[in-house]
């Protein structure tokens, strides 16, 4: 039975993903993870090794202090252990250990690369290129990634779920001849400038109704209140369950983060394989990996949230929709996406499980 450890950064509801790897595991876990929010410990058969340290992103010294404290005390935890694979579940926890994970690890760790870590540095690119070397795999959520991490083999994971299928059904099935659309933001509502461009250009058109339900979406009210925007309806944070109940008549999944800036052009976000299981067209920015998916699938719409005309590009571009055609891109997108996944998973499978390393040169076309 293999010794699997996890680290990751923070709390771990954050890095959901770790689902994935955790049911292909025989025998408990080992999670290394930094208890931010201060949830205290976890007991459900697992190990896990918990840095407790509350502090405020906004502060930096804080942030230092934390961050050297979590690196000393997940070092010692693997130094005194002896794993047979670690998994960094974010870019950073691996660069911040590099020096124990190539030393001791070597060829016993995979990286899991969810976000831009500041690549454009040169440091940081040097450091990257050296550990990614001695990795035994390392995986991207995105293939845009590529555009600014060092040259290799890349294993794609994607932000599937598995979703109730009356449900799915339901929502596929419901009528799209609408003369009012909606426009919905569904997740945490972090990007506000973006959202109040869109608010503004349209505001009080009848033809649209726009919806922000999530975490932090309540700091638009005072927006609202002092603009006198009518058309909009706001809701706070959600249970995850609940989350198809919010999609249920929406015409437009919002997807407006905002763009030219690597945090944001090279992702894929968990809003498109939502709006592509559920059929809906979704809002993208221009010159973002995104978009270029999008676009190529047919499943959406690259727009800035700005442009003087978007109430009339957007009613244009729904009103014209064939959706037989964006039917068949949602699902030519989600085709490959299941296929990249089922090679991601099945790799996963045989370097945590007792299989060995028998797939070790699977290749996903």
């Amino acid at each position: 039975m293999k010794k699997v450890c996890f680290l990751t950064m923070g709390n771990i509801e954050l890095a959901p993903y770790i689902e994935i790897y955790m049911k292909y595991v025989e025998g408990a876990c080992h999670i290394i993870f930094w208890d931010r929010e201060g949830r205290g410990q976890r007991s459900d058969g697992n190990y896990y090794y918990r840095y407790n340290k509350q502090i405020k992103d906004t502060d930096k010294v804080q942030k230092a202090f934390g961050y050297a404290g979590y690196k000393r005390f997940a070092r010692r935890v693997l130094l005194e252990n002896k794993f047979d694979l670690v998994i960094c579940l974010q870019t950073c926890v691996a660069l911040l250990l590099s020096d124990v994970l190539m030393s001791k690890y070597a060829g016993k760790f995979i990286v899991d690369i969810r976000d831009y870590s500041d690549e454009k540095i040169g440091l940081v690119y040097k450091r990257e290129k050296r550990l990614f070397a001695r990795a035994k795999k390392c995986v991207i959520s995105s293939e845009g990634y590529k555009e600014f991490l060092p040259a290799g083999e890349y294993l794609i994971a994607h932000n599937l779920r598995q979703l109730p299928k009356d449900e799915v059904e339901s929502i596929r099935n419901r009528e799209t001849k609408r003369t009012r659309l909606h426009i919905a933001y569904i997740g945490h509502c972090a990007y506000q400038e973006q959202y109040k461009k869109l608010l503004l250009n349209l505001k009080n058109d009848e033809r649209f109704i726009v919806s922000f339900f999530g975490t932090r979406a309540e700091e638009l009210e005072e927006f609202c209140r002092n603009n006198d925007i009518k058309n909009v309806r706001i809701s706070g944070t959600f249970d995850a369950k609940d989350i198809l109940q919010l999609y249920k008549d929406v015409d437009f999944v919002n997807n407006l983060y905002g763009n030219h800036t690597p945090v944001l052009d090279y992702a894929l976000s968990n809003k498109l394989y939502f709006a592509t299981e559920l059929r809906i067209p979704i809002l993208t920015c221009p010159d973002t990996y995104m978009a270029k998916v999008a676009l190529h699938y047919g499943v959406g719409i690259a727009v800035n949230a700005d442009d003087f005309n978007l109430g009339d590009c957007l009613y244009d571009y729904y009103m014209k929709l064939d959706w037989k055609k964006m039917s068949d891109g949602c699902q030519r997108f989600l085709d490959r996406a299941y296929k990249e996944q089922a090679c991601f998973e099945s790799y996963i499978r045989s370097v945590v499980s007792n299989e060995g390393d028998n797939n070790e040169n699977i290749i996903c076309d």
